[in-house]
C-alpha cells in the first residue's frame, strides 16, 4: 500500500522550532514522518506528554542513520504508545509508572549528528516507524492546542488522552536542568 504524506504545521506558535512535521516526507518506513521532530539542543529536558508506563527502554536500530540515541517507550493504559526518541540520557526505567511532566531524560541526537527530539503516538505494540501505525499528535493536545507542561496545573480535567509538550519548558526546563546537573 502506497501512503500519502500529510505535512502540516501545528495549529498555534509553541516556544519550539519543528525540524520535520507528522506526515513529512522521510526517506525510511513509508516514507511519511510518522512523529514530530522537534529541533532542540542536546541536553534539553524531555518529559512525559501524559501518564503512562515505560515498556522500552533501548535503542531500536542502531545501525540506520535516522536511528540513535535512546528510545524511549510508554504505554498509555489502553489507548496508545507514546515514543520519545533520541535521547541521550535517561532518568527511568522498563516497567516504572509516569506520570505527566516527569523527566524523562534528555535529548541527544540521530546517528547522522542531528540534535533533535522526536516525539510518536502509534497503535500499542506497533511500529512506531510506519505512519500507519502511527496517530497524529495534532489530535491529541489539551484543548486542541500544543501548551508546555505547568507543574502547578491540574490536569486532572482532562482526559487521560490528551497530552502536552513532550519538552520542559520555561523555569521548569531550568529546575530540570539544574536538578540533573547535581
Amino acid at each position: 500500500m502506497i501512503w500519502s504524506c500529510d505535512p502540516h504545521k501545528p495549529s498555534v506558535d509553541i516556544p519550539f522550532y519543528i525540524y520535520k512535521q507528522y506526515g513529512a516526507p522521510v526517506y525510511y518506513g513509508e516514507g511519511c514522518n510518522p512523529g514530530i521532530d522537534f529541533d532542540i539542543s542536546q541536553g534539553t529536558p524531555v518529559i512525559a506528554a501524559t501518564e503512562g508506563e515505560l515498556t522500552f527502554v533501548g535503542d531500536s536500530d542502531p545501525e540506520a542513520s535516522y536511528s540513535g540515541g535512546i528510545l524511549v517507550r510508554v504505554q498509555n493504559a489502553q489507548h496508545f504508545d507514546l515514543i520519545y526518541a533520541h535521547l541521550n540520557k535517561v532518568y527511568v526505567k522498563k516497567g516504572q509508572l509516569l506520570k505527566r511532566g516527569q523527566l524523562i531524560g534528555l535529548s541527544g541526537a540521530s546517528n547522522d549528528g542531528v540534535p533533535y527530539l522526536h516525539f510518536g503516538i502509534c497503535k500499542i505494540g506497533a511500529n512506531s516507524q510506519k505512519y500507519s501505525q502511527t496517530y497524529d499528535p495534532e489530535k491529541f493536545w489539551i484543548e486542541g492546542r500544543p501548551q508546555c507542561f505547568d507543574p502547578k496545573a491540574d490536569y486532572s480535567k482532562y482526559s487521560q488522552i490528551g497530552i502536552t509538550i513532550p519538552i520542559a519548558c520555561k523555569a521548569y526546563a531550568k529546575k530540570l536542568s539544574e536538578a540533573t546537573e547535581k
